[in-house]
């Protein structure tokens, strides 16, 4: 954290197995703090830190399946359904086609998540409209 503290870092995003038992630690020491729901983690755990954790936290990453948007857009209806309204949705696979079934407020923040390959992200990026965040 000292590392981070030494070269100004504003903003950091921190993984839920770290999160969980260290995010105190870090409120005070940086502007925003976004949580993310990392690799092999269960959802309803994730869920669980997002509740209980409301406060600490700036922006919350929706939990999402690499490569698979149908599931990520599963996911995201359901945190929906349970009240965790806050979270910021994970485009996955077509951008634009999940964007299309998101249906987002404009200036919206999103994430952007994998896609096979440097040139196809690159490719879907650019075809994001330029009101989103």
């Amino acid at each position: 954290m000292e590392a981070l503290q030494e070269c100004k870092v504003k903003n950091v995003v921190l993984s839920f197995k770290y999160s969980y038992a260290n995010i105190t630690k870090f409120r005070d020491k940086f502007d925003k703090i976004f949580v993310v729901s990392g690799t092999k983690t269960e959802p309803d755990r994730y869920y669980e830190l997002l509740k209980k954790h409301r406060e600490l936290y700036d922006y919350a990453i929706q939990y999402d399946v690499f490569y698979d948007m149908n599931k990520t857009l599963e996911y995201y209806r359901k945190e929906r359904e349970m009240g965790i309204d806050w979270t910021l949705p994970v485009l996955q696979g077509n951008y634009l086609n999940h964007l299309s079934q998101l249906r987002l407020e404009p200036d919206t923040y999103v994430c952007l998540g994998e896609i096979h390959g440097r040139e196809e992200t690159e490719d879907q990026i650019r075809k994001l409209p330029a009101n989103l965040k």
